[in-house]
């Protein structure tokens, strides 16, 4: 298949079964796949190229069994999978275990410190699945503790309760038109509900706590007490303040690589 002249996107590099490079391989293929869009029109084509760049290696093996078992399982018969599930397929083959144990390894140490929500659902999203673990309980929990405590009491005290991750997604069959009737036909309609832990999350903004009214007034008084004090000072007959000596100020250069000189 030629590529579209227009592209300059990179072809990816063949995989042939080296685990550390999987994530990059698909990365890559989705990355063309996209910019030479023009030329894969069909999820068929699409996962045509994709198995042209794997071969060699353990990978070779994989892809036999692969064209037997799922490609031609039925004789006489070619079937494809979409690009999504020939990903999932590598990844299940050849994912790391210990990129699994030192995924849950970081969920389960994550703490959101100063970062903010978006930054911690995004990062808690990739390590997931990562490690492979699906929106359960576990994982809601852990999600939970990575959170700083006062966001996290916020979503649990929140009237909608939040039991999963993502949202809820509530799809409501649609009805045919009626011919004896007359009736116009309802479509389907597909509510998604801003349940989950995630969105919840991003959903609250931490504001900054307004100062109480004793703390107001302690700030009040201490203001007025300074302006009389200087008052003071400034009146008819008071002692005037000893003069300051002056001191040398000096500026101090630091040496950085565009003006660094030796001092041989």
């Amino acid at each position: 298949m030629a590529a579209n002249p227009k592209s300059h996107t990179k072809r990816p590099e063949p995989f042939t079964g080296d685990r550390k490079k999987l994530e990059g391989f698909i990365r890559d293929c989705e990355i063309y796949v996209t910019a030479n869009r023009t030329d894969f029109t069909t999820n068929e084509s699409k996962s045509q190229f994709i198995l042209s760049y794997i071969g060699g290696g353990e990978a070779e093996s994989w892809k036999e069994h692969y064209y037997n078992t799922v490609i031609h399982r039925t004789p006489g018969t070619l079937t494809w999978q979409d690009p999504e599930d020939l990903a999932t397929n590598l990844r299940e083959n050849f994912a790391r275990e210990d990129d699994v144990e030192e995924s849950l390894r970081k969920l389960e140490s994550m703490r959101q410190g100063s970062r903010t929500a978006e930054e911690i659902v995004n990062e808690h999203r990739i390590l997931m699945a990562r490690a492979k673990i699906g929106d359960s309980a576990l994982a809601v929990r852990m999600f939970r503790r990575a959170l700083n405590p006062s966001l996290a009491m916020k979503i649990l005290t929140d009237t909608t309760k939040c039991n999963t991750l993502e949202n809820d997604i509530t799809v409501t069959a649609g009805v045919a038109a009626n011919a004896t009737t007359g009736a116009a036909a309802i479509p389907a309609t597909t509510t998604i509900n801003k349940h989950g832990w995630y969105a919840k999350a991003i959903q609250y903004i931490e504001k900054p706590a307004l100062p109480n009214k004793k703390t107001m007034e302690e700030t009040s008084e201490a203001k007025t007490s300074d302006n009389q004090s200087r008052k003071g000072k400034n009146a008819p007959g008071a002692t005037p303040p000893p003069p300051q000596l002056a001191t040398e100020t000096r500026t101090q250069w630091t040496s950085t690589p565009w003006n660094s000189v030796s001092t041989r």
